[in-house]
């Protein structure tokens, strides 16, 4: 009888009746290659599929708030930092606003709703960053409908890309993400502002 093991001494004490056993190494059993190919083209699959759909999105966002967004951008320059520190704000005490609600009994239909809302946020950041970004661009320009869209899915790819780069590319991340949410906050205390100064 022939065996092949990784320790090449077995004592089969007496389990061997009438026969012998002796060590082949033309038994080791061969190793299956990684399919890489098949990796790859999943890999590049999903991939397509991140970028159509990245397309569909910022083409409904841009076709739905593309007033909002230009007017978020307008005072960039000169909000630059605020915007990220709100942002960060959010980014951080957002959860720490759901746990709250989930530990008082009467907040969690209000938990469940912020919980949604940031999960939405946080997948949708970089398409809404980049979004902003070509509308930024934009300032000066006069891009159409189009163009902005091309524009802000090639922004999307190039921060989606920077995102596989070991923490840099999450650096990089919350700190776009957090300009972009930063920028809502503001305008939405600038327009607070402006009623309250009507009202008076």
């Amino acid at each position: 009888m022939e065996y092949w093991s990784e320790d090449s001494e077995i004592n089969f004490n007496n389990s061997l009746i009438n026969s012998k056993a002796s060590y082949n190494e033309g038994l080791i059993p061969t190793k299956e290659p990684f399919p890489w190919e098949g990796f790859g083209a999943v890999a590049f699959g999903l991939w397509v599929f991140y970028v159509i759909s990245a397309f569909l999105i910022l083409v409904l966002l841009n076709w739905a708030f593309n007033d909002f967004f230009a007017n978020t951008v307008a005072n960039l320059d000169k909000e630059l930092l605020n915007s990220f520190v709100y942002g960060l704000i959010y980014l951080l005490g957002m959860p720490l606003l759901i746990v709250l609600t989930f530990i008082l009994v009467v907040g969690i239909p209000i938990g469940l709703f912020l919980l949604v809302l940031y999960i939405f946020s946080i997948l949708f950041g970089h398409l809404i960053a980049a979004l902003l970004m070509a509308h930024y661009l934009n300032k000066d320009r006069n891009w159409n409908f189009w163009t902005i869209v091309f524009v802000s899915i090639g922004i999307a790819i190039v921060l989606r890309l920077l995102t596989l780069i070991p923490f840099l590319g999450g650096l990089v991340s919350i700190v776009v993400i957090a300009i972009a949410y930063g920028l809502f906050f503001l305008l939405y205390l600038q327009k607070r502002k402006n009623k309250l100064k009507i009202a008076r």
